[in-house]
């Protein structure tokens, strides 16, 4: 489902997850996903209920999961374009 999500907003924004922006985006996910979602449906504590180091360990998995879809979606759009002029 993650996957979905950043893919609709490497689409809707497409510079959101390079550089400087890329921790911003992670961020996100990561209010979405552990401070929101994760509480609401009763999987995990609410964030404050957590230890900041568990939350920080959290965050850092949301940048490394960021930074290596983005690295996925490049691939594809290099070996498409490869593709395309063959």
């Amino acid at each position: 489902m993650w996957g979905l999500a950043h893919t609709a907003l490497r689409r809707a924004f497409p510079r959101a997850a390079t550089g400087p922006l890329l921790p911003l985006t992670a961020a996100a996910f990561f209010v979405a996903c552990d401070g929101a979602i994760a509480p609401l449906l009763r999987l995990t504590p609410s964030l404050p209920g957590v230890p900041w180091q568990f939350n920080a360990k959290e965050l850092l998995n949301h940048v490394v999961w960021n930074a290596t879809a983005e690295a996925i979606h490049r691939a594809d759009e290099r070996s498409f374009a490869a593709e395309a002029r063959s």
